[in-house]
């Protein structure tokens, strides 16, 4: 199954979240997200996947139900007034759980060691340093690369982030002119801008100063995000410093966490054997997998985190870590067991998956064009199956009066009305009805526009139907609405 639909070129990329552990944290608010973040090897934990994936997890990850007795309701209709209260209650409340979520951002780095290790079990420490360097320099690479997509929450360039990250450097080298001009800009007032220049330490390195500054800018605005690298990770949870040594070597004393290993192991071995030797790859996934997964899982769950969020499946060894360790409070006793009223509320792996779509623009260039929503990646029988899944599609499954999907009509409207040669061919009464459909669609299209919440959002909707009708109309050589005002 792809983990990307929707049409290739699409200019508009989203992410969603998903998996067997959603159902246990709908209507769930205050919600603790972890998004797991790969240095290498997965493409959908870099770029503007990374970026869909930021945007989507800070706007919750589980999407509010939607109250299914609005639907069977029969005085719906009698007091719009309080379904409109209602509506704006919800979309408060939506709004209030969003803005009590938090999302940690894990950048796997330092455990990357792992994978460059060589086949040998005596590695001394400093070897060991040195390779947990290396891996450390990767992240910092990783890190640097995506920087500008950590920004996107803040509508910030790199450009502009750079300028006010070299504002903080120089603190109190510059002008006082200069810095009120640049914190107007950047709407900071003297005490969030203190604040930034404390979040650097002297033993930063130049990209977690950065790292640094962002999190507190996310701290200033209410963004409720932090960028965690490995070893702060870790290194977070006396508890977790303590037993980690103890933690890792259940993965080779219980058999259920052995068995597990040996099996993800294997899998990853088989992948990448030709790099180096099935023996090796083996070795080092065994090594890496011991650390990450207590790590992730148990230390996961120490924290209250509810929800994973990584674009791949689950891991059969995440899964028995937390079956292993995380239990409710009558399971008997067992050591390191992470004991909890509800453990289905902790550590849900959620997949992601990526969605494209085409931008207003692009809606306007094929609207014009001879093949105007012709998609590369999806087949008429895809499209129609994205379609159903899709709340915002103008195709409704449930057997109510149909509306024709607008990636179905060309420029002049061709799914509704013949071509012209045709149209001279055609009976009185069917023209009739074609132009009774297409009142229809109108009506039903302006109703969608009239549900939307905010102002500006109804006027952009409005100027894009203008935009669209004034193209056709120029093409069809009609005189449109707006120049039969200026005709003579």
């Amino acid at each position: 199954m792809t983990r990307v639909g929707g049409p290739k070129d699409g200019e508009i990329l989203t992410a969603r979240f998903n998996g067997k552990g959603a159902p246990n944290l709908k209507g769930k608010s205050n919600i603790k997200s972890l998004v797991l973040l790969s240095i290498h090897g997965n493409e959908y934990c870099e770029g503007e996947y990374l970026g869909a994936t930021i945007e989507s997890a800070l706007a919750g990850p589980i999407k509010a139900a939607k109250d299914s007795n609005n639907r069977s309701n029969p005085a719906k209709g009698r007091k719009q007034k309080n379904k409109s209260t209602s509506e704006e209650i919800d979309r408060l409340r939506v709004s209030s759980e969003i803005e009590n979520n938090f999302t940690t951002f894990l950048v796997a780095d330092k455990v990357y060691w792992h994978n460059l290790k060589p086949m040998r079990t005596d590695i001394m420490p400093d070897e060991k340093a040195e390779l947990q360097k290396q891996a450390i320099q990767l992240g910092d690479a990783y890190l640097q690369q995506n920087l500008e997509q950590f920004l996107l929450p803040f509508h910030l360039s790199l450009d502009e982030f750079e300028t006010l990250f070299g504002l903080i450097e120089q603190n109190n080298f510059i002008d006082p002119e200069k810095l009120a001009t640049t914190l107007a800009e950047f709407r900071l007032n003297d005490e969030q801008y203190a604040a930034l220049c404390q979040a650097i330490k002297p033993e930063h390195s130049p990209i977690d100063a950065r790292i640094a500054v962002i999190n507190q800018l996310a701290q200033e605005r209410g963004k409720n995000f932090k960028i965690v690298r490995w070893e702060e990770w870790v290194n977070s949870d006396p508890s977790f410093i303590e037993n980690q040594a103890q933690l890792m070597a259940c993965y080779g004393a219980e058999p259920s966490l052995k068995i597990s290993i040996d099996a993800v192991a294997t899998d990853f071995a088989e992948r990448h054997k030709k790099e180096g030797g099935f023996d090796l790859w083996f070795f080092r996934s065994q090594g890496y997998l011991a650390e990450e997964s207590p790590a992730v899982v148990w230390l996961g769950a120490k924290k209250g985190i509810n929800c994973i969020l990584y674009p791949g499946s689950q891991l059969p060894c995440f899964q028995e870590t937390a079956n292993f360790f995380i239990v409710d409070q009558t399971a008997a006793m067992k050591p390191f067991a992470v004991r909890v009223d509800n453990p289905k509320l902790l550590v849900n792996w959620l997949e992601t998956w990526f969605n494209r779509s085409y931008s207003r623009e692009q809606h306007l260039a094929k609207l014009l064009s001879d093949d105007p929503f012709s998609s590369p990646s999806e087949s008429e029988e895809d499209a129609s199956s994205s379609a159903k899944e899709n709340p915002h599609s103008f195709f409704q499954p449930d057997g109510k009066p149909k509306l024709v999907s607008m990636h179905k009509l060309n420029a002049t409207g061709s799914k509704i009305l013949k071509t012209i040669s045709q149209e001279e061919m055609e009976p009185k009464e069917e023209e009739e009805e074609a132009m009774s459909a297409v009142k229809q669609e109108v009506e039903t299209l302006l109703a969608k526009i009239w549900l939307l919440k905010r102002p500006e959002m109804k006027k952009e909707a409005l100027n894009f139907v203008e935009e669209v009708l004034e193209k056709a109309a120029a093409q069809l050589d009609i005189p449109s609405a707006k120049s039969k005002q200026f005709s003579t």
